[in-house]
């Protein structure tokens, strides 16, 4: 070929390579750039003087030195004519990171006698970082998919699950060959195999209730930053965040159920004692009843008869701890009365001495005069056994601990300063220790429900909910001060009333009622056999006509057989067959006049609606005290012996 159409040859060969919109390259058979186009200048950002005449490896300050482009060049392109697709994956100085996809072929010149490489260049860097980036969130929600499940797992333990989260971290990294992770959470450590903290560490904490109690971390035991990434591992701190998040929501969760569990296991425990509590009254009525009977057999100075003093005292104090029973079961009814507060913490220090620890210093000062409150001894007793508890938990390695009473009042400064109260003289009980105190942030939550500042599965959260419910059910209201070390004080507010008022104890004159001089019928309706025996023998003792039906049902066959000759029903509320309620409608259709007393062992608050029972009745709490029996039926029967 003559030296013109060599040079025509090649001028439209490079107007060929000019009209290609990819970069592309003509390289000698010594790897020296011949021709570029404009696409490759402008896209690797070079000018035609760094290029042509180049060794393509040491083109842009050697950044085309590039390991996968010798191999093909070297290695592969020499064995093949024509070689496609080959991909090569490269982090430049100047313009970042390039993915190209290159296109390779290898022509023979025979005006030259010597090959020359075509070598075609496609920039799919953004199609592929798009790829790869949905490869990486595939396995990411690969990844918390599989946590989900594991978190919805039917009774997973959670040393099992947290296992199982740990090992799910490194796959889901963008580089799982040297990722590792771990969760450390309530003190105790799951980790991968090869753990350890790195520069290239990240952590996550995971909050319960806006608590931190734990962490996920994972890290790279090699650096893997690259230039143009940005925020370093930013897609990885994404994932842990969630995967941090998912467990929190599980513990949460988990924490709730718990929880309802324990809420049900106390229910339960409730239910048990409501009805231990209801045999125990029957039981006491037994004890009250035949104590009585021994005491009207013998003179008021035989011995035997202080020894049923002491019988009769010590079922009284059985009685209030049935109460208790009850009161825990939720089956007791508020039952206000008068108090001398000071009487009242004086009763139930005996009680606080025996929970608090040696360690533990408890003292009591009581104001110099009575201070009256209208109030639920059992339910106050209750607050400050928990606030006792609460105190002695603080204080592991011992301390102060110690309940005054004072009375005050609240004006409007003490509402405009506090936010709340209601303007009024008080009886105030202040509760003191000497314990961790709490922050401005506890403080603020400790009284919501299942709050607790106590280590895990040691507290429900539920005591001082129950008692801020308590003080407000009084009518007061709940001052606290603490601060971080230096201990907590507890004020409760109670209303005062006239010391006047407070009620006082006096021993009932038995002798002063009448014994044997009634006249009368009474139908005594119950269905425990040792308790209906009892009150039949007092009621005869006293002199009244007694007949006995054995539950609702006996009682309406024996007063339909009587009509005209029963005076007065005595009637257990809670009886098979037949209720006490749907007993006396019966009873009452056969006489408007008879008169009811009924008694209950429950004492749930629906017993105590009057309307349920109509005109004429009484309504007496197990245990039943003889004497009082006696004058409720003496005062409902007036004038005595006049049969309906």
């Amino acid at each position: 070929m003559t030296t013109t159409a060599s040079k025509f040859s090649m001028e439209y060969a490079e107007n060929i390579v000019e009209t290609v919109r990819e970069p592309l390259l003509v390289l000698d058979s010594n790897l020296h750039i011949i021709s570029a186009n404009a696409a490759f200048y402008s896209t690797f950002k070079v000018t035609p003087a760094e290029t042509i005449g180049n060794f393509i490896y040491e083109l842009g300050n050697r950044q085309w030195n590039i390991p996968a482009l010798r191999v093909l060049l070297e290695n592969i392109l020499p064995q093949n004519t024509v070689f496609n697709d080959y991909e090569v994956d490269h982090l430049f100085q100047n313009i970042g990171r390039k993915i190209i996809m290159l296109n390779a072929r290898q022509i023979f010149r025979k005006d030259v006698g010597s090959h020359i490489i075509l070598l075609a260049m496609e920039d799919i860097t953004e199609r592929r970082l798009k790829t790869i980036a949905l490869s990486e969130r595939l396995k990411e929600l690969t990844c918390l998919y599989s946590i989900i499940d594991l978190c919805s797992e039917a009774g997973i333990s959670r040393d099992k699950l947290f296992t199982e989260v740990v090992m799910l971290i490194p796959p889901a990294w963008q580089f799982p060959e040297v990722t590792e992770a771990s969760i450390e959470i309530d003190g105790r450590l799951f980790q991968t195999a090869h753990f350890r903290e790195t520069p290239w560490m990240l952590v996550s904490a995971i909050t319960v209730h806006d608590k931190v109690i734990g962490e996920v971390r994972a890290c790279y035991l090699q650096n893997r930053q690259t230039k143009d990434e940005g925020a370093f591992f930013k897609e990885e701190q994404i994932l842990l965040n969630a995967i941090a998040g998912r467990l929190g929501r599980y513990i949460e969760r988990n924490d709730l159920m718990e929880q309802l569990i324990h809420s049900q296991k106390i229910e339960s425990i409730g239910e048990l004692a409501g009805g231990l509590a209801h045999d125990l009254n029957n039981i006491l009525s037994v004890i009250n009843g035949y104590a009585t009977l021994a005491q009207l057999a013998m003179d008021k100075e035989h011995i035997g008869f202080r020894y049923l003093d002491e019988v009769n005292r010590a079922s009284s104090r059985a009685a209030t701890l049935t109460r208790s029973l009850l009161a825990y079961s939720r089956k007791q009814e508020m039952n206000q009365e008068n108090q001398d507060l000071n009487h009242l913490v004086e009763t139930v220090g005996s009680f606080i001495k025996r929970i608090i620890r040696d360690n533990i210093t408890f003292t009591t000062m009581l104001h110099a005069d009575p201070l009256g409150v209208f109030v639920d001894t059992v339910q106050i007793e209750q607050v400050l056994l928990n606030l006792s508890t609460n105190a002695r938990d603080a204080m592991p390695d011992g301390g102060s601990f110690s309940i005054a009473t004072t009375a005050g009042s609240v004006n409007e400064r003490f509402i405009a300063d506090h936010g709340y109260g209601s303007v009024g003289s008080y009886a105030i009980i202040t509760v003191t220790d000497s314990g961790c105190g709490m922050d401005e942030q506890t403080k603020r939550k400790v009284f919501d429900p299942f709050f607790t500042t106590k280590e895990r599965n040691k507290g429900t959260g539920l005591g001082l909910s129950m008692v801020q419910g308590i003080i407000r059910q009084h009518g007061g209201f709940i001052d606290l001060q603490s601060e971080p070390g230096r201990g907590s004080v507890f004020q409760l507010y109670l209303p005062m009333v006239d010391t006047k008022e407070i009620a006082v104890e006096e021993p009932e004159e038995q002798q002063s009622i009448k014994i044997g001089k009634n006249f009368g019928t009474i139908l005594v309706a119950e269905d425990d056999a040792d308790t209906r025996d009892a009150m039949a023998a007092f009621l005869t003792r006293a002199g009244y006509t007694v007949i006995t039906a054995i539950d609702g049902q006996d009682a309406v066959v024996k007063f339909a057989a009587r009509t005209g000759k029963i005076d007065l029903v005595v009637s257990d509320v809670c009886m098979p067959r037949k209720s006490g309620k749907v007993a006396s409608e019966e009873i009452r259709k056969m006489s408007r006049s008879v008169k009811f007393i009924f008694v209950s062992g429950h004492a749930d608050e629906v017993i105590w609606r009057g309307e349920w029972f109509g005109p004429d009745f009484e309504i007496m709490a197990k245990p039943i005290l003889p004497f009082e029996l006696l004058q409720k039926i003496m005062d409902l029967l007036t004038p005595v012996g006049s049969a309906s």
